[in-house]
């Protein structure tokens, strides 16, 4: 609640915008803010509460779920035949691998073997056998003439010579049976059992897992409904969180833009007074020094040379000497001294003494009227002077502004508060 000296500013500030003619911000309503927040914390509160108890329930559903147990056991179970059929299927992509190198090696035996037999007449050893005989047969008859004869024994010695080029080639063969063999071992053992068997059973568990979703679409339906109301009341929790962070964000902005205009309007105002009592400063500096001293001089002159009968002429500064005489008043006899003036002259004691005053009077008058301009010129520069020093005093403070922060609104030291305003109030004038 706002103190009477905080409502008693505040009034007055109001007073004299309206005198100004501009318009004040509203002030937020703090009363009404926190009535605000307060419905909006009972409605999160009430609403976590629900979701709260929704949360429980549905973990209580979880928990206390026979089908979901059973589903999650298949589930693990999938899972471990999923690891071993990896397993296996590792060690298959390693038994392809080596058969895949095992047939390309024998694929390229079988082509060299082909190309070196495509180049001999005779396939086997044994068929250069048989013509090697049936040809020393015919050298052996006789019968050949010179000529045949060493061709034929030629050819049985080149026969001789791809003898051994055709055991390769069964040397070679018998490499890529043996290949062949090796290779069709390496597939018997990718027909092994396990691998069916894991199949099975993986399709076995499959199916009875795929019967449990069919048969689970009622309790689903029912979980799904909890899940659907627990998003709804966290969609609404969600709001009302965004709609406290609307309240304060529209409370903090009201609330900085009503101490902006506060700022300006209190500097306005202290500009305002400091500009009347720089004024009221000048004027009072600018009066002419000695005026009440002069005058009290020049009455009391009259004053003894009237009622005592004693004539002096009296000698008053000219021009030259004096060049502020056209600022002094002349003297008038009928004004009343002012109080709390005082001239350091001797009072007469007896009628004797009264001549000696006068001239003591006349003597003072003559030094305030020669020194009334100085004095006057000093009083001013002392004024400017003090004023450039109230400016300056009160410039920090000017700059000040007012600052929100996390949502409370925190014066600075130009706000005013009710102490300041007291203060205000209170000011002790410039001497």
């Amino acid at each position: 609640m706002p103190t009477p000296a905080t409502q008693k500013s505040n009034a007055k500030l109001e007073e004299s915008n309206k005198k100004q003619g501009s318009r004040a911000p509203p002030k937020p309503n703090d009363k009404a803010f926190r009535t605000a927040l307060d419905e909006n914390r009972a409605k999160i509160d009430k609403l976590q509460e629900q979701l709260d108890k929704l949360n429980e329930k549905i973990n209580n559903e979880m928990n206390n779920d026979p089908i979901g147990r059973k589903r999650d056991e298949l589930k693990k179970q999938l899972d471990e035949i999923r690891d071993k059929q990896a397993l296996h299927k590792q060690a298959r992509s390693s038994t392809f691998e080596k058969i895949k190198v095992l047939n390309d090696a024998m694929n390229k035996k079988k082509r060299d073997v082909k190309v070196g037999k495509d180049k001999m007449q005779f396939r086997t050893v044994k068929d250069i056998d048989l013509h090697i005989q049936n040809l020393e047969r015919q050298v052996e008859s006789g019968e050949l003439k010179i000529i045949e004869e060493k061709r034929i024994i030629s050819e049985i010695s080149n026969l001789r010579k791809a003898k051994k080029s055709v055991e390769q080639f069964e040397v070679q063969q018998n490499s890529i049976e043996a290949d062949q063999k090796a290779i069709d071992d390496i597939k018997k053992t990718l027909q092994d059992t396990d691998s069916r068997q894991l199949s099975a059973e993986y399709d076995k568990i499959k199916a009875e897992l795929d019967l449990l979703y069919k048969n689970q679409s009622e309790q689903h339906e029912k979980r799904q409904k909890l899940f659907d109301e627990r998003k709804r009341l966290k969609n609404q929790i969600n709001a009302e969180y965004e709609r406290k962070h609307t309240l304060h964000d529209n409370y903090n902005k009201a609330k900085q833009q009503y101490y902006e205009w506060f700022d300006e309007k209190k500097a306005e105002d202290e500009a305002t007074q400091m500009a009347e009592k720089a004024q009221q400063l000048r004027e009072e500096a600018a009066f002419p020094a000695f005026e009440a001293e002069i005058l009290l001089c020049t009455n009391l002159i009259h004053f003894f040379q009237t009622n005592y009968g004693i004539h002096k002429t009296v000698v008053e500064p000219t021009t030259e000497t004096s060049p502020a005489t056209s600022n002094v008043r002349a003297a008038d006899t009928t004004a009343n001294v002012p109080e709390g003036v005082i001239v350091d002259v001797e009072v007469p004691t007896n009628v004797n003494d009264i001549e000696k005053t006068i001239e003591a009077l006349i003597a003072k008058k003559q030094y305030y009227t020669e020194n009334q301009e100085r004095i006057t010129e000093e009083n001013i520069e002392k004024v400017e002077a003090k004023i450039a020093a109230m400016k300056t005093k009160d410039q920090p403070e000017n700059g000040k502004k007012t600052n929100v922060e996390g949502g409370d609104i925190k014066k600075s030291v130009n706000v005013v508060t009710p102490e300041a305003s007291a203060a205000t109030e209170t000011k002790e004038e410039v001497k």
